[in-house]
């Protein structure tokens, strides 16, 4: 088990600086890392501006940082305008979050592009953990007979609360990008009932899943069946 990266708070910049550095779209990031499309509305601005404003006081409070509200915040940001900053934002939470592919992902984003102005130590520091992630991150191929599976991640570490994520599966399967950790997941689909499984995730490993819910039903109703 590696020890986990940092979460120490992090700067995340002003909004007139943000929207002043507009990311250019066509850049080669990662499969799903796609730009935003910049945007030079005014009122698309002034709208990403009460978003990221919104973000900041998600990730800046008080009583700890509220992640999972800050992504939020920062992703309708990042959308309404384009900017690289807010993505970065966005993947800060995300890492806390142990949400690695999708931090992953907007880490490239920032990476392909960043801002003129950005102090070179945010630069080395988004590198840094952009290095860390991919070097740990581990795969879970996923494929499932029924159509808009839910997959729920729940991670339990040596120490502290478990951390909890959630994931949608189509019929095409999906590759989970997982922090490495002792792991128990259950997938859920529609009239059918749940699979649930242990696995210990190792860093950097490849894992594959495929999950049966006619098969788990018809179990399910023999033994049902049987008494």
């Amino acid at each position: 088990m590696i020890r986990k990266l940092q979460k120490r708070p992090r700067a995340l910049g002003s909004l007139s600086i943000v929207l002043s550095a507009m990311v250019s779209a066509g850049a080669a990031l990662h499969a799903f890392a796609q730009p935003a499309a910049p945007s030079k509305d005014p009122k698309a601005l002034e709208e990403a501006n009460k978003h990221w404003q919104a973000g900041q006081g998600f990730y800046n409070d008080p009583t700890g940082h509220k992640c999972e509200e800050a992504v939020i915040e920062f992703g309708k940001a990042y959308d309404l305008s384009g900017s690289v900053k807010a993505a970065r934002a966005r993947g800060i939470c995300e890492l806390e979050l142990e949400r690695d592919g999708a931090a992953i992902a907007d880490f490239e984003i920032y990476l392909a592009n960043p801002p003129k102005d950005a102090d070179p130590s945010e630069i080395t520091q988004v590198q840094s953990d952009t290095q860390k992630l991919k070097a740990v991150v581990a795969d879970l191929t996923v494929r499932t007979d029924k159509p808009n599976t839910r997959v729920t991640a729940v991670r339990t570490p040596a120490q502290g609360l478990p951390v909890t994520n959630h994931y949608l599966v189509t019929l095409d399967g999906q590759t989970l990008k997982l922090h490495p950790g002792n792991y128990t997941f259950t997938a859920s689909a529609d009239g059918m009932p749940d699979i649930s499984w242990s696995a210990q995730i190792d860093n950097a490993s490849k894992n594959a899943r495929i999950l049966e819910f006619e098969k788990a039903k018809q179990a399910a109703d023999e033994a049902k069946a049987k008494g």
